[in-house]
This record gives structure tokens, sequence and C-alpha cells, in this order.
């Protein structure tokens, strides 16, 4: 299923993404949430959210925010609507306004679009106060093998209401990278971008492979013991950061 947000009125768009988004989490049991910039674009990752078919539950929630602006990315999102209509899958879209051919497109695909207009700024408490903090400032400290670094982030991004299936779906990604850089020789090959690539080429250097799959199957027991609460999630992430 597609839901869209846009508007000119950024804050209050992102507002609502992430207000309904809360609101997944909250219904679907077992969800695991993955957040995708233009930085961190994926088009291996995204179509394996497309069919659920990963190592962890099938029930992904994919935020797609502000990809569109990239001509090349927004062509691949364009191709890739009529399966987020028909996935199991959630896939939320957050831009600030889209051209006329592409708004046309999604409005055929979406289950619900919200436009966000300037006026109708709700002046409420945003969920997920995060500012200038970065979460994928937790997937390079992941990647450098900065223990104390990736422990002093985590705990910023908890106090910030940023929720541990995001900050879970970020980690993992990242180890995606880390395993994708080991077996694939350039960024076309694994179907990710040059930057992302690049760095993960850097970091593969701090993790062995059997290692990076070892953390990619530690993150899925971790994720589902947390949610048959057999674990404290926010503890038991804490835990395995500290391990690394």
């Amino acid at each position: 299923m597609l839901y869209v947000f846009y508007g000119e009125n950024t804050d209050g768009a992102r507002e609502k993404a992430r207000g309904f988004v809360d609101s997944l989490l909250a219904k679907r049991e077992g969800s695991l949430l993955f957040r995708i910039t233009p930085d961190t674009w994926s088009e291996t990752l995204v179509e394996e959210y497309l069919g659920g078919q990963g190592l962890f539950v099938q029930k992904y929630i994919v935020w797609l925010d502000g990809l569109l602006d990239d001509k090349e990315i927004r062509e691949k999102v364009r191709n890739f609507l009529s399966e987020m209509k028909t996935s199991q899958n959630i896939f939320v879209i957050l831009e600030k306004k889209f051209d006329a051919a592409t708004l046309k497109e999604v409005k055929k695909h979406a289950e619900k679009i919200l436009e966000v207009a300037e006026t109708n700024a709700s002046g409420g408490k945003k969920a997920w106060s995060v500012g200038d903090f970065s979460i994928f400032s937790l997937a390079d400290a992941l990647g450098e093998k900065d223990k104390k670094k990736l422990w002093v982030l985590y705990r910023e991004a908890i106090d910030r209401g940023i929720p541990p299936e995001e900050i879970v779906g970020t980690l993992f990604w990242q180890v995606k990278m880390i395993i994708l850089a080991h077996v694939a020789p350039t960024a076309a090959e694994a179907g990710v971008k040059d930057f992302p690539f690049n760095k993960a080429k850097r970091y593969a250097k701090n993790y062995s492979l059997g290692e990076a799959q070892k953390l990619s199957s530690t993150l899925v027991s971790l994720y589902h013991d947390a949610h048959r609460g057999k674990i404290d999630f926010e503890i038991g992430l804490e835990k395995f950061l500290l391990e690394i």
C-alpha cells in the first residue's frame, strides 16, 4: 500500500507523515521501519522491501523521504508505484512538491494523498524531535566501528524520541551495505548510489564478510526477541551496540 504526504508547509507535512508512521508502528506489531533518503537510496533494497522477502518478518514500513528531486531516482520510484500499491508492506512518500506528471502517476496508485498547505500548519508538538540530528550518523559510527560514538549517538536518538524500529532499520541498512560492498565490485552492480557504496567499501575494511553477516543475524534475533516480549527493545539494542 502507498500513502503520500506533501506540501509547501514542509514541517506540517513531515509532522503528518511522522504521526502516520507512529500509528502504523503501534498498530502493525512486528513492523520494521526503513527510512530512505537520497543519500541512502538503494534500488536493490527497495526491490526487497516491495516483495517482503527479507531477513526480518514480512512487515515493512518504508518511508521514502525527499527522493524525487533526483531525476534518476524519481524515474525508478515512478516505475515502482504499481508494485507499492499492491505490496503487503506499506510505503510512505514525503515530498515538498511533485511535477504534474509524477503527481498524476502517484494519484493513480496511492491509497491516500494528503497535501499540507502553508496555511494548515498545526502548531502542535512534533513527533520524533530530530532537529539537526541525523539518524544516519549512527550508521556511520557503526561502519567506523566506533563503539563510544555509536553509544552516544544512540542515547541522543532515544532521547529525541526516535523509535527503536527506525534505529534498527538504519543499522540494518548499513550492515546490508557493508555486505554488498564485500560481494559487489561496483555501486552499479550493487544497485546503489556511488556515495553510500564508496563509504561502505571503506567500512568493509573494519568488518569481514562473516562479521557483517553475523551482525545482520544478531539484529534479526534482537528484533524478533523484542517484539516477542523476551527483552526490552531499548535495552537490548543498547547492549548490542556496546558489544560491537
